[in-house]
C-alpha cells in the first residue's frame, strides 16, 4: 500500500488538511503517518472512512494513485473507439493485434478485453466476428457473478450486438436483475441506460416490438433531467419504435430531430452512426 499512502499524504495537502483533521480518531496519528510514509498498510474499513473525510471517490483516488493515467485498456478502448468512428478499419486491426499479443501474457480480464476489440472488429469485417465458444467465455464470465458491477455492464453492452435476440433479451432481463445493488451509482446508471438502448435496438431489428417498448420504458424511468445526451438516443428510439408501430411519419420526425442535435453538436461519428440506423430501419419498412 506504499502507492496508496503517498497518494493520501498528497491529497491531504493539495487540501490544506492536517493529520489530525484527515484523521478524525479513526487511527491513531503515529499510524497515519507510517501510512503516508509507505512503512505499513491500514485496514479497508479505516482507508475507507479516512477518504471520506477527504471528500475524495475511490475511483479519484484510483486515478492518483496511477499518476492521473488511465488504465491500459481505457486507453486502448477510448483510441478504438476514436478509430471505429473515424473508420480507419486497419489501424484498428493492428489495435486488436496489441490486445491479442496483452491476452497471452494476461488472464481472465485480458481475454475479455480483448473479445471487445475484437468484437467492435467485427462490426466492420464478418471475418473478425465472435465464435460460439468466444460468445461462450463471455457468457459464462457474466452468468457467474451474481451482481453485475461496472465492469459487467461495459462487457456486455460492447458485444451484445454479437448474440442473437432470444440470448440479448435473456442478458438483458439479468441486467435489470442483476444491477439493483449498483443502479443508484451514477456511472452504473448510465452504463444501464445505454446497454438498454442497444437492446431496443437489437428487438425491433428482431420484430420482438413488445419487449423493445418493455425496455424503452425501463430507461425512462432511470432517466434524470441531466441525461441530455442520453435523453437525444431515448428521442431517437422513441422515434423508431413510434415507426415500427406504424406511426411512420411521427417516428421518421423524431429520429431525424435526434440526428440533427447531434450534427448541431458536432459529433459527426454519432450523428452518422445513427443515419445509417434510420436509413436501415426505414429502407427495411420501405423494402417490404
Amino acid at each position: 500500500m506504499k502507492d496508496f499512502g503517498k497518494a493520501f499524504r498528497k491529497i491531504r495537502k493539495d487540501r490544506n488538511m492536517s493529520q489530525e483533521d484527515a484523521r478524525k480518531d479513526i487511527i491513531p496519528r503515529s499510524t497515519l503517518s507510517d501510512f503516508e510514509r509507505g512503512k505499513i498498510d491500514i485496514k479497508l474499513s479505516s482507508f475507507y472512512f479516512l477518504i471520506r473525510n477527504l471528500n475524495v471517490s475511490f475511483q479519484e483516488f484510483w486515478y492518483i494513485v496511477n499518476n492521473y493515467d488511465l488504465t491500459d485498456f481505457e486507453k486502448i478502448w477510448g483510441e478504438a473507439t476514436t478509430l471505429y468512428y473515424d473508420g480507419k478499419l486497419n489501424d484498428l486491426k493492428a489495435l486488436l493485434l496489441v490486445m491479442d499479443s496483452k491476452k497471452e501474457a494476461g488472464g481472465t480480464y485480458e481475454e475479455l478485453e480483448y473479445l471487445m476489440l475484437k468484437n467492435l472488429v467485427g462490426t466492420k469485417d464478418s471475418d473478425f466476428e465472435l465464435t460460439p465458444k468466444e460468445k461462450g467465455i463471455i457468457i459464462d464470465h457474466l452468468m457467474s457473478n451474481k451482481a453485475w458491477t461496472s465492469y459487467e455492464l461495459v462487457l456486455y453492452g460492447n458485444v451484445l450486438n454479437s448474440f442473437d435476440v432470444k440470448t440479448i433479451r435473456t442478458l438483458s432481463d439479468e441486467v435489470l436483475r442483476r444491477t439493483s445493488l449498483y443502479r443508484s451509482i451514477p456511472q452504473n446508471r448510465v452504463a444501464i441506460i445505454r446497454l438498454l438502448f442497444n437492446t431496443i435496438s437489437e428487438m425491433l431489428g428482431g420484430d420482438d416490438l413488445e419487449s423493445a417498448i418493455r425496455y424503452q420504458n425501463e430507461v425512462e424511468s432511470l432517466l434524470t433531467s441531466f441525461d441530455m445526451y442520453e435523453k437525444t438516443i431515448f428521442h431517437f428510439t422513441n422515434g423508431a419504435i413510434d415507426f415500427y408501430r406504424g406511426k411512420k411519419s411521427v417516428g421518421k420526425e423524431a429520429m431525424k430531430e435526434a440526428i440533427a442535435i447531434f450534427r448541431k453538436l458536432k459529433n459527426s461519428g454519432l450523428a452518422d452512426n445513427y443515419q445509417e440506423s434510420y436509413d436501415e430501419i426505414v429502407g427495411i419498412s420501405e423494402n417490404l
